[in-house]
């Protein structure tokens, strides 16, 4: 592959680095056997082949990075291959191109994610003078004098620069205890994002969250909340209500920040689909009994992520009612189902609305499931009525600007 041009590379402001990406060009028989190939007709008529070595890889990822000359935002990514031996040689050149990309764009970045297991080369980092956003993530459980200290060395570095901060825990073994016992004090943030497994919220063992936004909560204007489930787990419902009320009690959901203009919530991932019903019920009860103890005066912007909100008209209204009297001018839902007089209700308990936005993952009982031909709505369907009867509906000063 050449070298983008410089007209192109110039104008490279996010640069994605993935080990995936590696590993496909790198593994894949399809290719490897393409490339035999190729390497044997060339050497037929005595053209000249480079052999393809790691140190090759290192030198081409290294010059198409340094051409990138105004880069402001770095992702490192994990890569979702389980097969960690074949991770080896991929993950010396992304650790090369990691360093090479915080030494050639260290001037400008502004935003940085990365995750496990390249946490280490923070370790050796150059400090990053306008870095304003961090994010981190593990997937994995890691020795906290290791990996955590580096980490909190990093973002000290960075204390006065850093506006936002991001951590995501996908294991439930790991204990952030002690990275938020230790982190230190941020005087610009005022957006944080945690993510946490749903049975480290149940444990009722101490995370130190809570003590860390306690800590900044007369800065913070924006907080977002991801609860998730373990991989390949179910619930029942008697455990299931276990840990709900285990979450909702949770310190952290407790903290109350005076500033707080934009409110993230994205609730659950479970598999279990025989108790979806009483589910949905009973979080819809428990979320509208924590939005109504929310600071009322400054929240503008709230996003629920939360597919199996119930299809009963009432207990929607139970939860559309907990944001009366809130200044919302921004409303974000992400469920499976919508109906006419859901809309008509949030009309009258949210008058300063300005932007609905509502992502509908499939209408319940219905075939009409998100990715499906948008053309396509099953005849007598839930869908179908919905799309009917919202079409003789008439809302006083709304725009569709998706329809």
């Amino acid at each position: 592959m050449n070298l983008l041009s410089p007209v192109v590379a110039k104008h490279v402001r996010t640069l994605i680095l993935s080990p995936d990406s590696q590993m496909h060009s790198i593994h894949k028989k399809p290719i490897k056997s393409i490339a035999g190939t190729a390497r044997r007709v060339l050497g037929q008529i005595n053209v000249p082949i480079t052999p393809f070595t790691v140190a090759a890889a290192q030198g081409r990822l290294i010059e198409h990075i340094t051409s990138m000359t105004n880069v402001d935002s770095l992702i490192v990514c994990r890569s979702r291959d389980p097969r960690k031996q074949r991770l080896q040689k991929v993950d010396l050149v992304m650790m090369i191109g990691i360093r090479a990309s915080l030494s050639s764009h260290g001037s400008n970045l502004q935003s940085l994610s990365l995750s496990t297991p390249y946490i280490n080369v923070l370790g050796d980092a150059p400090t990053i003078s306008g870095l304003e956003a961090f994010k981190v993530t593990f997937y994995e459980e890691i020795n906290p004098d290791d990996k955590y200290s580096t980490l909190i060395s990093f973002i000290t570095r960075h204390s006065q620069t850093l506006n936002s901060i991001a951590v995501a825990i996908r294991d439930e073994k790991l204990d952030p205890s002690y990275l938020f016992a230790h982190l230190p004090h941020l005087r610009r943030l005022t957006e944080v994002s945690i993510t946490l497994p749903f049975d480290r919220m149940r444990s009722g063992q101490a995370t130190n969250i809570d003590l860390y936004l306690q800590k900044h909560s007369h800065l913070l204007q924006k907080i977002k909340y991801h609860f998730c489930s373990a991989r390949s787990r179910t619930y029942t419902f008697i455990r299931f209500s276990s840990i709900l009320q285990k979450i909702f009690t949770n310190p952290i959901l407790h903290v109350k920040f005076p500033q707080m203009m934009s409110l993230d919530i994205q609730l659950f991932d479970w598999d279990s689909r025989a108790d979806t019903i009483k589910f949905s019920h009973m979080i819809v009860s428990a979320l509208a009994s924590y939005l109504k103890q929310v600071q009322r005066r400054t929240l503008i912007s709230f996003t629920l992520g939360f597919y199996f909100l119930p299809p009963y008209y009432h207990d929607a209204e139970d939860f559309f009612s907990a944001l009366e009297n809130k200044p919302l001018r921004y409303l974000n839902i992400q469920t499976c189902y919508l109906t006419v007089d859901t809309l008509d209700h949030i009309c009258t308990c949210l008058p300063q609305l300005y932007e609905l936005v509502w992502t509908v993952g499939g209408l319940w009982g219905d075939p009409f499931i998100y990715g499906m031909d948008a053309e396509y709505v099953p005849p007598h369907s839930d869908a179908y009525y919905f799309i009917l009867d919202v079409s003789f509906t008439f809302y006083n000063n709304c725009v569709s600007r998706n329809s």
